[in-house]
Parts: C-alpha cells; sequence; structure tokens
C-alpha cells in the first residue's frame, strides 16, 4: 500500500528577513512556505502599480522578484489568486522601516535597500515625495493599507490564522558589543518608532501578537545577513518559532498564545495542532545527542535530516561544535563522522549545533527555494549569470569558492563565497559566469571526489559542460578561475578537461594546513578518495599542451607558504601548457594575501582567455619591490 504523505501546513510570509529566517526553525515536516512576499510596504500593496518608472534590474533573483512585485503592487493578486488555502499568515514590519515614496500619480513605491542601492531612487519622477517611517501621514495611510490587507485575508482564506512578529531591535549582540544604527536609526530609537504600528497591525489583522518571551533579544555579529539590530541570534529565532510547534519547542519554549476567542482559535494553535498530531505517527527527521557524553556519533535513522549536538560544557568559550573540535580532539571525531555520512553545520550557540544532511540542503537552504540558487540534474548547487548588455554568451567563466571567513562560520553559505563579486563588470560583456558551491566535507570539499561523493568531479564537469552547452560557449572559451581552495579545483578541471584556467595560489598540497594549523581544512581525515598531492601530480602526466599557447594559469607568490608545494608539483606539467605570475608585492607575507593583491591580473588573464588570445608560456614576475 502506498503510503499517504501527511499534509503540511501552509505558510504565507508577508514582511522582511526577520519572518524568513524564524521559518528556518518551524518543522519542514509539518509546514512549508507557500509564498513570500517582502519589501513591498502596505501602501505599496493597496495603491495602483507603478507605471511611471520600470524596476531596475538585478543580479539577485529573489530581490528581482521582490523589487518588481513592489513596483506591481502584487500582495493583493497574489492573496486573491492563491488556489491552495492559507493556514497561516505570518507578518512582521521591518521592512517598513524606510518609508515610502507617493509618485505623482498617487502610485507607491517602498524605499528599499534594493531601491537605494540600484541607484533607482535618484531616478524617481520629479514631483515624488518620500512618506518617512513614523510619520503621522505615513501611518495613516499603511493603516489604510493594511485595513485592505486584513479585508483580503477574511474574503479569500478565513480560515488562516494570524500571526504578527513582535521581536524588538536588539540593543547589543549575543557578544555584548552595540549594534549598530539601521541608515542612522538606533534600537531604541526604532522600537519607540514601531510601536504604534504594531499595536495597529494586532487590532487591523486581528493577529496573535508573538514575542520571544523571556528569551534575551540579542543580535548576532555573524548573520548571514550582517550585523543589524534585526538580525538576530539563534536562541531569538528559536524562541519565537517554538510558539508554532517547531522542533525542540518542550526544551525552552514559552507557552502558546491562547485562542483570541472560542470560534477563532489563535494563530499559533490553528497551524500547529493538526500538525503535531501527525507528527506523532511518523519517524522523527530530528536526532539529539550530547557530544561531552558519547565517543562516537550514535546510530542515525534513514529518517533523520537534522542533527543536533549539544555541546555546552565543552564550549569553553568557542560558539560551535566545529570550532570548538579545533583543540579538542574528541569532538573532531565526531565531526569527521557528521561529516562522512552527509551532516554539515547550519546554525550555532554557546550550547549546541545544529547539521543538516546534504539531501536535504536544496530543500532547506532558502537562497535556493527563493531561486537565488540553481539546484541542476547534476545534484550541484549553482548559479548562472547570463552575459552583461543582453550580448551572446562567447565564454564562460567558472567561479570556485575560497574558504569562507571565518571557515568555520555555522552557516550554509560558507560553502558558496562569493569571490570577486564584480568580476562582470572587469571580462569582456560577452562573458557568462557559473558559480558553484562547494557544498562536501567540513569546511568544503574543494570540489574534489570525497568517499561522500565519489562522483564528485564527474558531477562538476557535467555541470559545467551543460550550462556551457545551453549557452552555446565552446569549450576552448571555458575559463575556471579561483583562489585557494577554489584555485586547487580551477586548476584540477582545466587540467583534466583541457580548458582554460586562472588558479590564484592553489592548495595542491595539504601538509602545510595539516602540520602546522593542526588541520585547518580538515583534510587528515578519512573524508577524501585522494591526497592532493598525488592527485595533482598524477594530473600533470595527462596534461596536453594546446596549439594556441598556455592554457593554465598559476598566481603565486613567493611569500606564500603554499609556493614550495606548488612549485614542485607543476614541474612535473607540461611547461608549454603552462604559465606562473609570481607576485612580489611586499603587502603580500601570508597565502590569504595573494588574491586581493592579484585580482587585476586575474581579471586581465580571465579577459584574455575569454577573447582566444594566445598565452606564451613561462614564469612571469611582477610587482617588485622599488630599489
Amino acid at each position: 500500500m502506498r503510503e499517504q504523505r501527511p499534509v503540511k501546513h501552509r505558510v504565507f510570509i508577508y514582511g522582511s528577513c526577520v519572518s524568513r529566517d524564524t521559518f528556518e526553525y518551524f518543522d519542514d515536516e509539518q509546514f512549508e512556505l507557500a509564498e513570500y512576499v517582502a519589501r513591498q510596504s502596505a501602501i505599496s500593496a493597496y495603491t495602483k502599480p507603478v507605471e511611471l518608472i520600470a524596476p531596475p534590474t538585478l543580479e539577485s533573483r529573489f530581490q528581482q522578484r521582490m523589487l518588481s512585485g513592489d513596483f506591481g503592487s502584487s500582495l493583493p493578486t497574489l492573496l486573491r489568486d492563491s488556489t491552495d488555502e492559507i493556514d497561516l499568515f505570518l507578518v512582521d514590519l521591518v521592512d517598513e522601516r524606510l518609508g515610502a515614496y507617493v509618485l505623482p500619480d498617487g502610485s507607491v513605491i517602498t524605499r528599499s535597500l534594493e531601491l537605494i542601492s540600484s541607484g533607482a531612487e535618484n531616478l524617481l519622477p520629479a514631483g515624488s515625495h518620500h512618506l518617512p517611517f513614523g510619520s503621522d501621514i505615513h501611518l495613516q495611510y499603511w493603516s489604510q493599507g493594511l485595513e485592505t490587507v486584513a479585508s483580503l485575508l477574511r474574503t479569500h482564506h478565513p480560515r488562516a490564522g494570524v500571526a504578527l512578529l513582535d521581536i524588538p531591535w536588539a540593543s547589543v549582540s549575543e557578544t555584548g558589543t552595540a549594534t549598530p544604527p539601521s541608515f542612522g536609526v538606533s534600537a531604541d530609537e526604532a522600537n519607540a518608532l514601531y510601536r504604534p504600528y504594531i499595536d495597529a497591525a494586532a487590532r487591523i489583522l486581528d493577529a496573535e501578537v508573538v514575542t520571544p518571551g523571556s528569551t534575551a533579544v540579542v543580535s548576532s555579529p555573524d548573520h548571514a545577513w550582517g550585523d543589524a539590530p534585526f538580525h538576530y541570534a539563534p536562541s531569538v529565532y528559536r524562541s519565537v518559532a517554538s510558539v508554532f510547534g517547531a522542533p525542540r519547542a518542550a526544551e525552552s519554549a514559552p507557552p502558546a498564545p491562547a485562542p483570541a476567542s472560542a470560534a477563532t482559535p489563535s494563530a499559533a494553535s490553528a497551524a500547529t495542532a493538526p500538525a503535531q498530531q501527525v507528527a506523532a505517527q511518523k519517524p522523527s527527521s530530528v536526532m539529539t545527542f550530547d557530544a561531552s557524553t558519547v565517543t562516537d556519533v550514535p546510530e542515525i535513522s534513514e529518517h533523520v535530516k537534522v542533527v543536533t549536538v549539544k555541546h555546552g560544557s565543552l564550549a569553553n568559550g568557542e560558539e560551535n561544535l566545529v570550532r570548538i573540535a579545533y583543540k579538542n580532539h574528541a569532538a573532531r571525531h565526531l565531526v569527521y563522522q557528521l561529516a562522512a555520512q552527509g551532516f554539515h553545520m547550519y546554525r550555532a550557540d554557546k550550547n549546541e549545533t545544529r547539521f543538516v544532511l546534504d539531501s536535504h540542503i536544496p530543500d532547506f537552504w532558502h537562497k535556493v527555494k527563493d531561486g537565488d540558487l540553481q539546484h541542476g540534474d547534476e545534484g550541484l548547487i549553482h548559479t548562472v549569470e547570463p552575459p552583461r548588455s543582453q550580448v551572446r554568451a562567447e565564454s564562460m567563466v567558472v567561479v570556485f569558492s575560497s574558504m569562507a571567513t571565518p571557515y568555520d562560520k555555522p552557516s550554509i553559505l560558507r560553502y558558496m563565497d562569493s569571490n570577486y563579486r564584480s568580476l562582470p563588470k572587469h571580462v569582456p560583456d560577452s562573458t557568462a559566469i557559473l558559480r558553484i558551491a562547494d557544498v562536501d566535507g567540513v569546511v568544503g570539499g574543494f570540489y574534489l571526489d570525497t568517499h561522500r561523493n565519489p562522483d564528485r568531479t564527474a558531477q562538476v564537469t557535467r555541470l559545467v559542460e551543460r550550462v556551457a552547452g545551453e549557452l552555446g560557449v565552446p569549450a576552448d572559451r571555458i575559463i575556471t578561475y579561483g583562489p585557494s581552495k577554489g584555485g586547487t579545483a580551477a586548476l584540477y578541471y582545466a587540467a583534466r578537461n583541457g580548458w582554460r584556467a586562472v588558479s590564484v595560489d592553489p592548495v595542491l598540497d595539504d601538509t602545510f594546513y595539516e602540520s602546522t594549523y593542526d588541520d585547518l581544512h580538515w583534510t587528515a581525515g578519512p573524508l577524501f578518495v585522494h591526497r592532493k598531492r598525488d592527485l595533482f601530480h598524477h594530473l600533470g602526466g595527462q596534461v596536453a599542451p594546446h596549439p594556441g599557447g598556455a592554457h593554465l594559469t598559476v598566481i603565486t607568490s613567493p611569500n606564500s607558504p603554499q609556493y614550495p608545494y606548488t612549485a614542485e608539483i607543476l614541474q612535473s606539467y607540461p611547461p608549454a601548457a603552462l604559465q606562473v605570475v609570481r607576485t612580489n608585492h611586499p603587502e603580500v607575507t601570508e597565502h590569504a594575501h595573494v588574491s586581493p593583491r592579484t585580482l587585476s591580473i586575474a581579471a586581465s588573464m580571465m579577459t584574455l582567455y575569454a577573447i582566444g588570445a594566445q598565452v606564451s608560456p613561462g614564469v612571469r614576475d611582477v610587482d617588485r619591490p622599488a630599489g
């Protein structure tokens, strides 16, 4: 008999990253995201679409969709046209903080970070005027807009619970430092401005107001979106999410809000009671254990997607299990075991670290779910930036990411550090850019084969060939680029497949990081199929020179600790296939300095390869000190 899949409760988010980040702590066995509308003031939502100016073009698909939705006043349409019932309407008001612009024809544009950073704010039609957040006129117009939203909810989704997040801006971070102001507004000032809006929204929407309860409201300086008073520590999101029956709700959860009336259940109870009944009938997707009480990771069932490891007694001031493991070898053994089974750290606080299963990441990582990143048939998360200026793609740069800073930050984003974000401005307009995530190992898998993913190199090759084929880019115009860990991959794939490479100070031998920094890159354990030194020595003997000159460019420095290993291994490569550029810049004193001091050289080499220019082999010394 075919197993019947449990019905999940559909959540419509109307708000900012505060609601979206809180939703990440909901139990995905019980809840699913039906729709997400951000950067759209209630004033914009209830006025006519903007016709006097087109929305700017943005690189992020998600940001583009949100900004276009704001210009099109999309919220009412989404509420009307939703074919499935909404169980929970989750709201926060952070995106109202910058006010809104009223255009001469009465249409409205929300003043958002994207509107400002794109320069579109400076192109608004003459006669547009700004409604500052907190002003009487803004509150009046906004209240009218929210009345429209409430009416649409009552008409089209009468059974939906409404929850309003009331999380004060944090004045201090979890490290005790003061939070920075946002556009000149401090946390205390913002909290005073928000109070009448919170009160009005609770009344107009007949919403349950959800707060962090007794949990201290602090920000996280290491938040994925940066340091801000409304980018909170995990404990804050966890406390708020627990109201909705999220995992671990029983640990320290405040009680669920009481129903508003007997006839109208609260948002929390309406959305979670049936889901909790379903969850009780099926195996748990979350496993928890204490790192201080085990020597090996307990057996993980096939149903588990998230592993929570408690480590408070081992912390010693450190903030996650991976960081603890640099000094505690028993903890390191556990992290290696988790990585070998495909579990990757994604959230942490001083008491516990959470790991998510690799196969679950595409359904879990909001950048994938929001469309900013793609998950292809090859099983790899990536993004493709088309050529600028609407021209046909004639070349493609494949960007492999370096180690994140810090290496051990508790976020999936560390597997796709956005190196050289301005690259499209420094290569020909006809160049497409493919960026690939390195979701493997503990801090990355160097895009190489691991025992968990023994076909990783074949998967990467297939992805590059597929995207190049779809764009019409020939193999001799595929350029791989990356610094450090990314440089390792750039050299490997170009040498293996005959593509062009701009490899910046690649790590071709793990000896230095294993011996000097006690296995900083997590390569000494049982994760990798091959040792890099052996792999790249063997690869050198398989490289065939190109008739068009050197197709492999390695940028390095004699001042880098990687240089002795790189120079020795590259001796096994055909001289005719190789160009080595050595920077002698006096400010390059370590490995991490090479890439930022040679960006212009890297861009020049990528441009030469992109236009099919011949590159002469040999060794070139640049940036010699004066005198």
